[in-house]
């Protein structure tokens, strides 16, 4: 298929030679990127989910750290630059944060 389209347009080819090469040396980044926002967040949710702090989680969606799946989106947004200042209760979290 590369070599048709190097045919018809070499210049389409390049980019796509250039997009594969891309997506080949990015893997090992998105490789620990996912890792370390996976550890960031079960440490959020080990720190923040408190029984003060989720006592009505099942009925109260703001909950932000009560559940597993919510913590790893919050953990993402929050490695999006999308955080709430007020989530973090304790300083220990906040330094965990900053260290994020």
């Amino acid at each position: 298929l590369l070599v048709w389209v190097y045919e018809v347009n070499w210049e389409a080819a390049k980019f796509v030679q250039v997009l594969w090469q891309i997506a080949l040396d990015i893997k090992w980044f998105l490789l620990f990127l996912t890792f370390a926002v996976l550890a960031f967040a079960e440490m959020f949710h080990i720190m923040l989910s408190t029984p003060e702090n989720c006592d009505d989680y099942p009925s109260d969606p703001n909950q932000n750290y009560c559940g597993r799946t919510r913590s790893y989106l919050k953990t993402y947004y929050a490695s999006l630059g999308r955080f709430d200042p007020e989530d973090f209760t304790t300083a220990f979290s906040v330094v965990v944060f900053v260290l994020f």
